[in-house]
């Protein structure tokens, strides 16, 4: 077991290690002169160099590269081209609402999707089969910004159930779900339709293995043989599928922040693309690469967790 998490965390820190490159040298590649675009475009050119050489800029592609990984690793992230204050402080200001975002939207999407493709697999070909299959293509059609201006067009304009603007600093417990509801369920819905069609697929197999038939032979009941025996065999798919996807809902949470005019990591990514901040789209990169290379690890271990033989490959 130690040798396979030690294989596992060895792969994450390379994989980190050759994302963080990749994200230097891309966003030095955007179009614009961050130093134009803070000073505007009536700014000398002598106020322009200056500020490139306060800001770092003037000095070569190989030293700014050194500087950032050793501040990606000491925890010195730099400070906003824009605003001046730490990018880390940034950052860990709104982190907390995309992650909670986040959670809820997975766990409801797991909560909803599992049952659902169980029973479509189970009645397979049937009209729960068609139904199933029918509305988890409807989700996965559905970009994450139209679903979400459909949710606020009905229930936050239509029925006033929710409100329109999200803004997650409500004071109690029932304020914040009802702040977190609509944007939760938008990515949620579309985490359940992943799910469904995998949970599907990975049963409809489990199903068709001779130790199921070898247990209703022996007269086990359907339901112990689905819940007790087929579900954990079944698992490793959707595990799979939800650490994959996970970057995918982390990307769709920005456009659903933007919409709900929730706060989180997407207005400050929006914010700094448009500003050409290169330090805070470095530090929101590196969130984002640390956040996908921990849920692969940890859906890596998990794998050993569900099936043992996982454990020594």
């Amino acid at each position: 077991m130690s040798g396979f998490v030690l294989r596992r965390l060895g792969f994450a820190v390379v994989t980190l290690f050759a994302v963080l490159t990749i994200v230097f040298f891309i966003v030095r590649i955007l179009p614009g002169d961050p130093a134009m675009v803070i000073l505007g475009d009536q700014a000398s050119m002598q106020a322009i160099e200056a500020l490139r050489a306060r800001l770092g800029l003037d000095r070569p592609l190989p030293v700014q590269y050194v500087e950032f990984m050793a501040g990606v690793l000491t925890g010195d992230w730099g400070t906003s081209m824009v605003s001046g204050r730490p990018v880390i402080a940034e950052i860990l200001k709104v982190l907390p609402a995309t992650l909670e975002l986040t959670f809820v939207s997975l766990v409801l999407g797991a909560i909803i999707g599992v049952p659902l493709g169980v029973w479509s697999a189970v009645r397979r070909n049937q009209l729960p089969d068609y139904v199933t299959r029918l509305a988890s293509l409807l989700g996965l059609s559905f970009p994450a910004f139209v679903s979400a201006v459909l949710l606020l067009l009905v229930f936050a304009i239509q029925l006033n159930w929710f409100p329109v603007i999200s803004s997650g600093q409500g004071t109690t417990f029932a304020d914040r779900m009802r702040d977190l509801a609509l944007p939760a369920i938008n990515l949620g819905l579309i985490m359940a339709a992943y799910i469904t069609r995998v949970s599907r697929s990975s049963m409809l197999e489990v199903l068709g293995q001779d130790y199921v038939r070898t247990a209703q032979a022996k007269g086990i009941a359907f339901a112990t043989i689905i819940w007790r025996h087929c579900l954990r065999n079944s698992m490793i798919p959707v595990v799979t599928v939800v650490g994959l996807y996970l970057g995918i809902l982390i990307g769709n949470s920005v456009l659903t922040e933007i919409v709900f005019n929730r706060p989180g990591l997407g207005k400050l990514i929006v914010g700094a693309l448009n500003q050409r901040d290169y330090t805070m789209l470095q530090g929101m990169m590196v969130i984002y690469t640390l956040i996908v290379v921990v849920v692969n690890l940890l859906t890596d271990l998990t794998y050993g967790l569900i099936d043992p033989r996982v454990k020594y490959k």
